[in-house]
């Protein structure tokens, strides 16, 4: 069993009713979706539950941290503990990382070999209005973990608490150690292994063509996402080596799961061609971290492409179009979303005009 801290990627602060919208959306997939649960909460439908939060989060007017707090517990392949135990875990996890009273929705999903739960926490305590933030939360999750293993009979995970990434976020390799060519490897490779074919039936997928409508709409009003548009529309009338796809994969969705290695989570369940899913790679950490940028600096795009060329054995030019492709449609989100000014489209933008110059 792994236990691990999700960090938010958006520029925003995180959204606690967004977080618990995405963790119970069963996404066109009847297999994703388990128990929900809620805790510590006086609200019994979802929708009541989340205004219920948000309104204790609205209290605290002190902290400007983030006031939410994404938990992922993953299991063994084969490992399919019953609900009064996954209960127990997520308890005893919650309590031993000081969360014990405050609120929080919790599901079970099964869309991936492991089966895992999201856990959205309110850092904020629902009667003191005070935030807590758990003090080096790798260290109790590893040591917790081991503990309830035993306890209940499951597989043993390797829980040695080095951090081989702050928080075992790929992106901080590449701030600290300057080992980009390492990070781009292990992105890669976790890439290779999810595209690799499978025996059995494919799960039910979202076609490519259906993610990319919100910047097909937008495109006829914003003249810059224009070319992204033309060159998505090309893209995918053309397809090639189509595949199941992660839909999400960057910097903060490959986690080291020890013993089991690096592994991704949170998949979108995409299909379509898989150069799609590597083009996330070329705009973080940015989106999570503006104030350090990196995947706009000058030569950092040349930089990275020459990595997943050289790992992938992909075309430049058609990773290039990718690149294109997907940062106007993430540009296209943030517009939807009324956050055209702000830094989230300045940084897809950025990086989409830099492609576009290395393809002229």
């Amino acid at each position: 069993m792994i236990a691990k801290h999700v960090p938010m990627r958006s520029i925003k602060k995180s959204d606690f009713a967004e977080l618990v919208k995405y963790i119970t959306d069963e996404q066109g997939k009847t297999e994703r979706l388990g128990h929900v649960r809620v805790t510590n909460c006086e609200a019994n439908t979802l929708p009541a539950v989340m205004a219920e939060v948000m309104a204790t989060q609205h209290g605290n007017t002190r902290s400007e941290a983030d006031k939410t707090y994404h938990l992922l517990v993953s299991f063994r392949a084969g490992e399919k503990p019953d609900a009064e135990t996954l209960r127990a875990i997520e308890d005893r996890i919650c309590a031993g990382l000081g969360f014990a009273e405050h609120q929080r929705v919790s599901a079970v999903h099964h869309d991936t070999d492991n089966l895992h739960i999201h856990i959205a926490i309110n850092k904020i305590h629902p009667t003191r209005n005070t935030i807590h933030e758990p003090y080096r939360a790798y260290r109790a999750l590893a040591d917790l973990c081991a503990t309830l293993e035993r306890d209940y009979g499951l597989e043993r995970d390797n829980h040695e608490t080095r951090q081989r990434v702050s928080e075992n976020r790929a992106n901080d390799m590449e701030r600290h150690a300057g080992v980009e060519s390492l990070v781009g490897w292990i992105l890669c490779d976790t890439a290779a292994r999810l595209h690799a074919p499978r025996s059995g039936p494919p799960p039910d997928l979202h076609p490519l063509q259906e993610w990319f409508q919100p910047l097909f709409r937008l495109a006829a009003e914003h003249a810059a996402l224009a070319p992204a548009a033309s060159v998505a529309r090309q893209l995918l009338a053309a397809p090639r080596e189509v595949c199941p796809l992660h839909g999400d994969l960057h910097h903060e969705n490959v986690l080291d799961f020890g013993d089991r290695g690096w592994l991704a989570i949170d998949p979108h369940g995409l299909l379509g061609e898989r150069t799609f899913d590597y083009a996330n790679i070329f705009t973080n950490p940015d989106l999570s971290d503006p104030g350090r940028p990196l995947a706009i600096l000058p030569g950092r795009l040349e930089a990275r492409l020459s990595i997943v060329v050289a790992t992938t054995g992909f075309e430049p030019e058609r990773l290039l179009r990718w690149i294109i492709a997907w940062t106007g449609l993430s540009a296209a989100w943030f517009i939807g979303d009324g956050d055209g000014e702000g830094e989230g489209a300045a940084i897809d933008l950025a990086v989409n005009a830099m492609a576009r110059r290395l393809l002229d």
